[in-house]
């Protein structure tokens, strides 16, 4: 596949092939290459692959370490219905116990479109959240966007003004969807350009910080 000789595609049946001989003849040795192949893959900039592995091998706290340092770039890219199968993959007791991993769940549901779905996971994790208010303030930043979809613009104004008020300043990213939300909220109710020209430039503020200008634009 490549200049060098270093890169080469199997076939999918060959591959198959050598990976069912691998588990007869060294099945103790499975684990550990999938291992030292996440790894590598992680350390090469290849994140996908790297939980993919991961995941092979039930690997659940590294592939969520590694899916929350690259979730927000898997959004960006479109790859909405992988990260969500991946995330449907783990058990639903480990996503409990790792509150973020839940709340990058019920995002990649909504954007999915399965907002029931998501609402059923926010309902689910309230109680959890409701003393730490960082978390509080993303799980509302969802419901903004779940109020969105519905073209709910009161509840949007209503959810994403609580939603800022609770979330950490360096939450740049979820704060960009929430003020974007909110001017398209402003506009669409009230015809209120005045807010929604403000909501909109701090949500492009908010995006260049993250690094998300361009998706903003591309979506005003």
């Amino acid at each position: 596949l490549d200049n060098e000789r270093r890169w080469y595609r199997y076939h999918h049946l060959f591959a198959e092939l050598l990976r069912n001989r691998l588990a007869r003849a060294y099945p103790d040795q499975v684990a550990g290459l999938h291992r030292r192949a996440s790894d590598w893959y992680a350390h090469n900039n290849l994140p996908n692959e790297a939980i993919a592995h991961a995941l092979e091998i039930h690997d659940w706290q590294r592939a969520a370490e590694l899916i929350e340092h690259n979730y927000r770039s898997m959004w960006l890219h479109g790859e909405i219905g992988i990260l969500r199968d991946w995330l449907e993959s783990f058990p639903d007791a480990f996503r409990l116990e790792r509150i973020k991993l839940e709340l990058i769940h019920a995002w990649t549901l909504t954007m999915a479109n399965q907002l029931d779905h998501a609402d059923g996971l926010l309902d689910r994790i309230m109680p959890l959240v409701q003393s730490v208010p960082v978390l509080l303030g993303e799980s509302l930043a969802v419901r903004v966007m779940l109020a969105a979809y519905r073209s709910d613009m009161p509840a949007v104004i209503q959810l994403a003004q609580q939603a800022i008020s609770l979330m950490s300043p360096e939450e740049t990213f979820i704060r960009s969807i929430v003020m974007l939300s909110l001017g398209v909220a402003y506009y669409d109710m009230s015809n209120d350009i005045s807010a929604a020209k403000t909501a909109f430039r701090e949500a492009h503020e908010l995006g260049n910080t993250a690094g998300t200008s361009d998706t903003l634009e591309k979506n005003p």
